[in-house]
């Protein structure tokens, strides 16, 4: 009976194989151990945490128009959350077009929340203007 050359395998061809299998050597991710605590939480089947719900905000707050504001330059409406001016969405467009623009001085009562950096309005209520007597 003839035998195939190709097909003959030797030992010193296959143990450098098992000895690699052996060592774990191709499994870099641990396979077979039961993940500690710490894997669990920062490997990457671990879930990311929840996106924390915006915090309502309410109060009396100044609004501007952008035109008056250096970071924004252009008319639009915006109100100061915070220390800082963001973009307002209202929850009806009443106050017609550019109600801010020329005017200083002005605040209103607001309610809503800060999401993907603007105020999104529940709640707005323009208060009366100043007069200067009332300065």
């Amino acid at each position: 009976m003839k035998t195939n050359r190709n097909h003959r395998l030797h030992m010193g061809q296959i143990a450098p194989f098992w000895l690699a299998l052996a060592l774990g050597v191709g499994c870099s991710t641990g396979c077979g151990r039961s993940p500690t605590p710490h894997d669990a939480s920062t490997g990457p089947l671990a879930e990311s945490p929840a996106e924390p719900s915006p915090a309502p905000v309410e109060g009396l707050h100044e609004v501007k128009c952008g035109c008056a504001l250096s970071d924004v330059g252009q008319c639009g409406e915006f109100v100061e959350v915070a220390g800082e001016f963001l973009p307002l969405d209202l929850p009806n467009d009443d106050l017609g077009p550019m109600p801010f623009c020329g005017e200083s001085d002005l605040q209103a009562q607001v309610r809503g929340e800060i999401r993907e950096g603007r105020f999104l309005a529940t709640s707005f209520e323009l208060e009366p203007a100043k007069s200067d007597a009332d300065k």
